[in-house]
């Protein structure tokens, strides 16, 4: 059986940050949380999810995981508004941070995903894997 590859359309927006621009995945509190404080359950994406950020958002994001799941967390929130375009290795990113959250005891939410990101996940049949938060 052969079998057949899927090329994904970019998500674009006409909001999407300027080229060449660095892309940086940051949370939602610089620094770590001081000891007995909770770790914070919010992590921003970068603006663009695309091959050239997957690496670093996504050794930042299995990190937070962790530490959210070590503090006793019950979910981690994915704040996607500022996220613009999304690539093949944008998805398989978020398909993979959704399974090891989920692996840790964790829900991954997404966070005011943009209509195309949207479009995107549900085009792809991916759109059931997570819980959104507007």
């Amino acid at each position: 059986m052969d079998k057949e590859i899927v090329r994904l359309p970019k998500v674009n927006d006409s909001d999407s940050q300027e080229e060449g621009a660095p892309a940086r995945a940051h949370t939602s509190s610089e620094g770590t949380s001081p000891p007995g404080e909770p770790v914070p359950a919010v992590l921003v994406a970068p603006a663009k999810l695309v091959a050239a950020t997957r690496a670093a958002f996504r050794s930042e994001a299995l990190e937070r995981i962790e530490q959210v799941a070590e503090a006793g967390g019950l979910e981690l929130t994915l704040d996607l508004r500022s996220t613009t375009e999304v690539d093949a290795s944008g998805l398989g990113v978020l398909v993979m941070l959704r399974k090891r959250a989920g692996e840790r005891g964790l829900v991954l939410q997404l966070l005011h995903a943009r209509d195309p990101v949207r479009r995107l996940l549900a085009t792809s049949k991916l759109d059931t894997l997570f819980r959104f938060i507007d």
